[in-house]
């Protein structure tokens, strides 16, 4: 007869590292596995742990407030993925708490799913099922909602009025720049095809944000390899840009392609002039706000420190999970404390250019700004 599972043990060991990785999660479950244990489920987590959290402990678990998980789980227990009856046979229907409990301490917690899976006693398909359903509910019916651009005049000029608050920069519509999602190698693909520059598999996260560091726009799913440029174009997001009319723009690093809606800061070898500076200092003070924005992502869901998925499309919509509650957080004013700085990754400098006519006259625009920063 085995010995029973001292799961206060096991929950402890669990929470010994936050940012344990999956070499970490082979030599704990090896350690109980060497005692000679059996490895069961652990009972009853949520009400006899998690139940018993103070505010500040469940969000250091959790990476919201349990007000923001509160909200989630109402909303999530109405929507259509929530399933409402037992799929087989008799076995118990889960929560719309256990779902979301289930999706957030993977989100948030440098974990695989097995252990996710025996920290809510759940099997393993039970565990990748639920954190699936949250994921496409975040991305597929959420995600509609809570990322999306400025629509009526009203709203843009709001937009561009917060952002001008911030440096004087005027006709701000928002800030884009892209950064990496390191992954493994999918399944059944080229492991070079999603190197980066710094020799990590990856894919690339391009996005946009307002004053409030909310995403108005992602788009991932393209390999780490290609530059930020080229993912630009690539991207659903250009034609729309290129469209936008004279009166608004996006402010954009030296990796992207100058044009009247995509301003650059303007490169210095040495001979800058004086509102040539005073141009970048008002750009480069606006356009961190992208650098804050993935930051916060990254601090707030450290699964994407390193995915482990081995599906691209699974990746990709998980990643997009992560962006919507981001922002849900931000609408509800749930903040982490002592946020690390983002360091964005140096880009090279952009080689492609839209067509000389949009550059010509991104040139004139950004020449226009820089003088009239000068006469203020």
């Amino acid at each position: 007869m085995t010995e029973p599972v001292d799961e206060v043990k096991i929950i402890e060991e669990l929470f010994s590292s936050e940012n344990f990785d999956d070499e970490d999660d082979i030599l704990l479950l090896r350690n109980i596995a060497n005692k000679k244990h059996k490895v069961a489920r652990i009972q009853n987590y949520i009400r006899d742990v998690v139940g018993h959290y103070n505010d500040i402990q469940f969000k250091s678990h959790f990476r919201v407030s349990r007000e923001t998980c509160n909200y989630l789980i109402a909303l999530f227990e109405q929507s259509v993925h929530y399933p409402k009856g037992p799929p087989f046979g008799r076995v118990r229907v889960k929560t719309a708490e256990e779902y979301i409990l289930c999706y957030l301490w993977f989100a948030g917690n440098k974990s695989v799913y097995r252990i996710v899976a025996q920290l809510f006693g759940l099997s393993l398909p039970t565990a990748h099922a639920m954190i699936e359903s949250v994921t496409t509910y975040l991305t597929d019916e959420l995600g509609l909602l809570v990322i999306r651009f400025p629509r009526t005049p009203q709203e843009k000029q709001d937009c561009s009025e917060e952002f001008e608050e911030i440096a004087g920069y005027p006709g701000v519509y928002g800030c884009i720049d892209g950064t990496f999602i390191n992954i493994r190698t999918p399944a059944h693909k080229i492991k070079s095809t999603y190197v980066n520059r710094y020799d990590t598999t990856a894919l690339t996260l391009q996005g946009i944000c307002d004053a409030k560091k909310k995403f108005l726009d992602v788009f991932t799913g393209i390999p780490g390899k290609i530059h930020d440029a080229r993912v630009f174009t690539l991207s659903f997001l250009c034609p729309t840009v290129l469209s936008m009319g004279p009166d608004y723009y996006l402010l954009g690093d030296s990796a992207y392609p100058l044009c009247e809606n995509l301003m650059t800061p303007i490169r210095d070898y040495g001979n800058l002039t004086d509102k040539q500076r005073e141009y970048n200092r008002r750009f480069c003070a606006t356009r961190v706000l992208i650098e804050n924005a993935f930051g916060l992502l990254k601090q707030r869901f450290r699964q994407l420190i390193r995915t482990d998925m081995w599906g691209v499309s699974k990746t990709l919509k998980f990643i997009l999970s992560c962006c919507v509650l981001h922002n849900l957080c931000i609408e509800r004013n749930d903040f982490l404390d002592g946020i690390e700085r983002y360091v964005a990754e140096p880009e090279p400098e952009a080689e492609i250019i839209i067509n000389d006519e949009a550059w010509r006259l991104g040139l004139l625009k950004r020449n226009l700004l820089a003088r009239q920063f000068m006469e203020r």
